[in-house]
C-alpha cells in the first residue's frame, strides 16, 4: 500500500496549478494532520484493501477515503473543495510503482459540521494490477 499513498501524494503535489493545491492551505496528509494544522486541510486513509486474482494476474480492490476539514462558517468552500477534489481524482490513472492503475471511481460521499469543523468525506475504490 506504501506505493499506492505514494501515487496519491504525487497527483496532489504534481497539481500545484490545479485548484485543490491552491486552495488546500493545510495541504493534504496520511491519515491524519499535524496538530495546529492550518484550515482547510484534508486527510487520506486506507478503509479496506481485498487482493483478488484474474487468471494469473495479482489485482488489489482498494477503498480509500478523503477528508476535507474546514473551519469557514459557510458551507461554500468546503463545497468547492469537495468539487476541486473530485476534478484531480475521478477516474484518474495514478502512477505507481511496480503496478498498473486500472480506475479511480468515486462510490461515496457525505457532508457534515461538528464544532463548527465542515467535513466533507469521499471515498474511492482504485483497481490496481501488479506488474508482471
Amino acid at each position: 500500500m506504501k506505493d499506492l499513498f505514494k501515487a496519491i501524494y504525487a497527483k496532489f503535489t504534481g497539481s500545484t496549478g490545479a485548484d485543490l493545491y491552491a486552495n488546500l492551505t493545510g495541504g493534504l496528509h496520511n491519515t491524519q494532520a499535524p496538530q495546529d494544522t492550518d484550515y482547510p486541510y484534508a486527510v487520506f486513509y486506507l478503509i479496506s484493501g481485498i487482493p483478488h486474482w484474474t487468471f494469473d494476474n495479482t489485482m488489489e480492490n482498494v477503498i480509500i477515503q478523503f477528508t476535507i476539514y474546514d473551519d469557514n462558517s459557510s458551507v461554500e468552500n468546503v463545497s468547492d473543495l469537495y468539487g476541486y477534489l473530485t476534478d484531480l481524482y475521478d477516474w484518474t490513472i495514478l502512477d505507481i510503482d511496480n503496478y498498473h492503475s486500472i480506475y479511480m471511481q468515486r462510490e461515496t460521499s457525505s457532508l457534515m459540521k461538528s464544532s463548527d469543523i465542515w467535513q466533507q468525506t469521499v471515498d474511492y475504490r482504485i483497481e490496481i494490477e501488479k506488474e508482471a
